[in-house]
């Protein structure tokens, strides 16, 4: 099955693995590997008789052919001898020559050659077989002139004793160009037509006396002797060509083909090749152009070989245009690529150029320019501009030549336009609240440049308190746009957007508004603990002002009309708390609590007052004026006075008490110092009464 792979190309699914069919040829699609013989026959020597295999196993890719000869001779046609071939399963080329009865005639040298594409591998083994000296018919064979003539006696028999030689009746060699090999090979080195043409003879014998003798007629071909091809210098595109393959030597018939870059000419070139005569063929091209550049090739052969000559066609071509340059525009900033290219040949030298103020066109400076906005020309012929500016532009000329004339030259314009752009494309503006902001827009760019604003990607609201003022900057150049702000309120935070277009583009540069207040008042102020002599304030932070809180202040005043003005006192804590521990307070007191924030505007309000009261402890000093009087004979009255009010700590429950005992028996009285039923007795006045 044959399917279509291609413009021009069919595979050929039933081919063998791994190959592709193009164009009627196969090809692999393996890497090529010469081929390696895994098996060699061995030589043997034997009576006559018995059946003889001789087997060699070849490897490589592609996949090997595998031939042999003996004695350099094809095998002879035989029914007792049989050739076979065949690819083993792992891809092995397996080749035998059996015979089936072997004689004396079958005896010399076998060579079994395995050959592909990527090269051959070849082994040579003799087959020895007892008895008297044969030698096969050679026929007639052909010598090349000027080259190495080898030829192997085809002997058999065993064994055998000599082999000689014998040209025209007189032995060799003869000269110091001929040599007979110990295997009996004769050599004809420079053979030579006239000197080594002729009738041989072989002679192989044996120590008994017995011989055998064969006999071959030798001709000597000339092959062809070319004179060398060459083409005129200086060939210009347009020009009529003419090349002469002249063969000055050489037998006829003489063949001739013309080649291209090795490869045949192809026939839309327009070359046209003829044979003046049986010496000279001669090779035409009407109109050069720049694709009949190229190595061309005469091969001349005949019966003896192929003789070739090679000449290089150069034609010299105008530069034309690949890629033309025009004129064209940039952004200010942006990068531009100028590209000229032309092709000809030889190459073409790209030269730029640029209009002075005088009108003349000088050499465009490699590296005009700071950093990133020089001029650099590329190696082929592209100007480069990193960064443009304004002085980049101009009228520029790209010229292309090659010394073919006519050379090729362009003129193109430069322009550098300017699209909106900000110095800073982003700014931030603090005010306090009433305040007044102003904001300001300062774009750049080509006229006319409109400036507009919006606010958090919005239209700008259309409010008494928001004022536009725009005007021409004539010093530092550009367009300001001022939007003032009065009477700044917490909403009028935000991102502000000054938006600038022109016919080059639009940009925007984002102004940053920040309305700062004092802070609120904090909420949830909360007493989470109680003590004596402490208490635990808690709260949550007011809303946010746009400012961070610093601090908070705790302002704490007792109720206790005996702690009289001026008792109240702050304390700060930072603004990163939301809990404060008060310490050192007066046990059993109620405290007014607030809490205010502060930030770098001010101080905010105090929150609503918080009552907290802190527990009694148990006095601090013993009753006063303990007074004891008898009721009875067994009751006594005790009474006394509270200790002083500052050491109280509470209110105190007894200032009198009536005691019973038995006559006559001592007492020991303490006196505690209690306040209410919770405090524990630490302090005493000890009194004892005595009958």
């Amino acid at each position: 099955m044959v399917r279509e792979a291609g413009v021009g190309r069919l595979v050929d699914e039933e081919a063998a693995e791994g190959t592709v069919v193009v164009n009627n040829e196969f090809f692999s699609l393996f890497p090529a590997a010469p081929p390696q013989l895994l098996y060699r026959f061995i030589e043997q020597t034997l009576q006559p008789g018995p059946a003889v295999s001789l087997k060699c196993i070849a490897a490589g890719t592609p996949t090997p052919h595998i031939t042999w000869a003996l004695d350099g001779f094809p095998l002879p046609h035989s029914h007792r001898l049989v050739k076979g071939q065949y690819v083993s399963a792992e891809g092995d080329v397996i080749s035998h020559v059996n015979i089936s009865s072997v004689h004396v005639a079958d005896g010399g040298a076998y060579t079994c050659t395995a050959a592909n594409s990527a090269g051959e591998a070849s082994h040579v083994a003799r087959l020895n077989v007892y008895g008297p000296p044969q030698v096969r018919p050679m026929g007639q064979q052909t010598a090349v002139a000027g080259r190495t003539f080898i030829i192997a006696c085809p002997a058999s028999g065993h064994p055998i004793h000599s082999i000689t030689w014998i040209k025209d009746g007189s032995p060799l060699p003869r000269n110091y160009r001929q040599r007979v090999l110990a295997n009996g090979t004769l050599v004809v080195q420079e053979v030579t037509r006239g000197a080594d043409d002729g009738r041989y003879s072989c002679t192989a014998s044996s120590r008994s006396g017995r011989s055998d003798t064969q006999s071959l007629q030798l001709r000597v071909l000339v092959p062809p002797s070319l004179a060398p091809l060459t083409f005129p210098k200086g060939t210009r595109a347009g020009m009529q060509i003419r090349a002469t393959c002249l063969v000055q030597e050489g037998d006829q018939p003489v063949r001739y083909a013309w080649t291209k870059d090795a490869r045949p000419l192809d026939a839309r070139l327009g070359v046209r090749t003829s044979q003046l005569d049986a010496f000279t063929s001669i090779l035409v091209i009407e109109r050069a152009a720049a694709e009949h550049s190229g190595n061309y090739t005469c091969t001349a052969s005949n019966a003896a070989a192929a003789s070739a000559t090679t000449a290089r066609l150069t034609v010299n071509v105008p530069p034309t245009w690949v890629v033309e340059p025009s004129s064209t525009s940039v952004a200010l900033g942006g990068s531009l690529a100028l590209h000229c290219l032309a092709r000809g040949f030889p190459d073409p030298v790209v030269t730029w150029r640029r209009q002075a103020a005088s009108g003349e066109f000088v050499g465009v400076v490699e590296g005009t320019g700071s950093g990133e906005s020089s001029i650099v020309q590329w190696k082929n012929g592209t100007l480069w501009i990193g960064r443009s500016a304004r002085g980049h532009e101009g009228r520029y000329l790209c010229e292309a030549g090659n010394g073919v004339p006519p050379g090729l030259s362009k003129l193109i314009d430069i322009t550098v336009n300017e699209p909106p752009w900000f110095r800073a494309t982003e700014q931030r503006q603090e005010v306090r609240v009433g305040g007044t902001a102003t904001l300001t827009c300062h774009a750049h760019g080509d006229a006319p440049l409109t400036l507009t604003w919006s606010k958090d990607a919005v239209s700008l609201s259309p409010l008494p308190r928001y004022q536009v003022a725009q005007h021409e900057e004539q010093d530092q150049g550009g367009t300001i746009s001022k939007l003032v702000v009065t009477d700044a309120h917490l909403e009028d935070s935000g991102t502000f957007s000054c938006t600038a277009s022109n016919t080059h583009g639009v940009r925007t540069s984002q102004l940053h508004l920040l309305v700062q207040d004092v802070p609120g008042p904090p909420s949830g102020i909360e007493v989470v603990e109680m003590g004596p002599q402490h208490l635990v304030l808690t709260w949550t932070s007011p809303e946010d002002s746009n400012a961070p809180i610093t601090a908070y202040i705790i302002t704490l005043e007792p109720q206790s009309p005996s702690a009289g003005a001026g008792a109240a006192r702050e304390e700060r804590v930072g603004g990163h708390e939301r809990r404060l521990v008060l310490k050192d307070l007066t046990p059993a007191t109620r405290y007014n609590l607030r809490v205010a924030a502060e930030n770098r505007v001010g101080r905010g309000r105090s929150s609503s007052p918080v009552l907290g009261s802190t527990e009694e402890q148990p006095p601090s000093a013993p009753p006063r004026d303990v007074r004891v009087m008898a009721v009875s004979s067994s009751a006594l009255r005790v009474s006394w006075e509270p200790p002083p009010h500052n050491s109280t700590h509470g209110t105190c429950l007894v200032t009198t008490w009536d005691i019973s005992w038995p006559a006559h028996t001592p007492i020991t009285l303490w006196f505690f110092g209690l306040s209410t039923p919770k405090a524990q007795d630490q302090l005493h006045h000890q009194l004892l009464l005595s009958p």
